[in-house]
């Protein structure tokens, strides 16, 4: 678990870091509020489309 969470572009791809442990969804809550943030988009347009389980995610933002 990270210390705090965060969201940092790398080449073009994200990596994030949340303080959630991997339970029942929490941290993939907390990541698809970071990416909400970021693009500053509603929580609802953001979707794990792969890796629910899974460090690596695939995740669509809808505009």
């Amino acid at each position: 678990n990270a210390r705090e969470n965060s969201l940092e572009k790398v080449g073009e791809k994200f990596l994030a870091s949340v303080k959630t442990k991997p339970k029942e969804g929490g941290a993939n809550s907390a990541v698809i509020k970071l990416v909400a943030n970021y693009f500053v988009a509603p929580i609802k347009n953001i979707i794990i489309i792969s890796g629910h389980k899974s460090k690596n995610k695939k995740i669509a933002v809808y505009m």
